[in-house]
């Protein structure tokens, strides 16, 4: 039995391969969620990702690039809030006005994150499976839009978060949960 994160992950084994026993199991769990609360009243939009794994730093630097531009013509208060682990110093060296950097932080200070943001950002170009940031944004509550790649294997998620792959339509939602 080989076991899978997410039913289009076992679907695309069991196509390529109909003998093998590939199931799905869902790979995140949580003892506690976030209280219902009101949206805060900072324009912070958060990014989270550990950057050992390329996606998260070419997804961010995508966003910096092509996105924030956008949102910060409409929303000139926005703050980028960068959480991750072991940021490379290009990645740190982005820390400026409209950006704070604050590398590998406690769950504690994650879930403080979470609840001060007003927006999550999961701006993934490439990659596969399940996310965690998307799953844990969820958990805390917290306004979600990511691209199709950042809701890969999360069915439904389109009924509560916003899906963007081009810039313009990925600033316009973002700037919606800002304003």
């Amino acid at each position: 039995v080989v076991l899978y994160p997410s039913d289009e992950e076992t679907k695309v084994v069991t196509d390529i391969e109909p003998d093998v026993v590939a199931l799905t199991m869902l790979p995140y769990s949580f003892a506690d969620f976030a209280a219902p609360r009101p949206p805060n009243v900072e324009p912070v939009i958060l990014f989270v990702g550990g950057f050992s794994h390329q996606p998260n730093r070419h997804g961010l630097l995508w966003f910096i690039d092509q996105v924030l531009p956008l949102i910060l013509a409409r929303v000139p208060a926005a703050r980028l809030a960068i959480a991750g682990s072991n940021p490379p110093a290009d990645v740190q060296a982005l820390a400026r006005d409209a950006i704070s950097v604050r590398a590998n932080v406690s769950d504690a200070e994650l879930r403080e994150l979470y609840r001060t943001a007003r927006v999550a950002a999961v701006p993934l170009r490439y990659g596969a499976g399940v996310k965690l940031k998307v799953v844990e944004a969820l958990r805390e509550g917290l306004p979600l839009v990511t691209t199709s790649i950042g809701a890969q294997g999360m069915q439904g998620l389109e009924h509560v978060a916003s899906i963007c792959d081009e810039p313009r339509d990925f600033a316009k939602a973002v700037c919606a949960l800002l304003l």
